[in-house]
């Protein structure tokens, strides 16, 4: 991660080890965020539905 400039503070892996959350810095310049677009969602399982975790509103 550190060659896309960013830096790992914490990784958890799940007690079942399955699943993880990890929380890295961004090190690079910063840019404005894109208006009206979803960033990135999260997802479990094939058989569980993605769920949007942040969109910009453009407000």
């Amino acid at each position: 991660m550190r060659k896309a400039e960013f830096e790992e503070v914490s990784f958890k892996l799940t007690p079942t080890g399955d699943m993880a959350v990890g929380l890295h810095r961004y090190l690079g310049e910063g840019s404005a965020l894109p208006e009206n677009q979803q960033l990135f969602m999260f997802s479990g399982t094939q058989n569980r539905a993605t769920q949007p975790v942040f969109q910009t509103s453009g407000e």
